[in-house]
């Protein structure tokens, strides 16, 4: 039924926010582990393109240009960790 107000209004239906279930650790540490997983991929792969833009995009080095950058972007975290522990 559709009940009416006055004036051919519809009441509002009353509602209860709900507030999610607090996440587990484990579910906390997984999200961070996922995201800075995906940080680390992202500026591999932006480091490859620079790299495959370097040769002019030629064919067959694909493997090569992301190995490559990901050994760059590991030893750039590896220096700046170093840094942020002589502080």
């Amino acid at each position: 039924m559709n009940a009416k107000l006055a004036g051919g209004r519809t009441p509002r239906r009353h509602t209860t926010k709900v507030s999610p279930a607090p996440k587990s650790p484990v579910a906390v540490a997984a999200s961070i582990c996922a995201s800075r997983v995906a940080e680390r991929n992202a500026k591999i792969a932006e480091a490859a393109y620079f790299r495959a833009q370097q040769r002019g995009f030629e064919p067959g080095h694909e493997l090569e240009d992301w190995l490559a950058a990901e050994l760059d972007v590991t030893n750039l975290r590896r220096v700046e960790d170093s840094l942020t522990f002589q502080d």
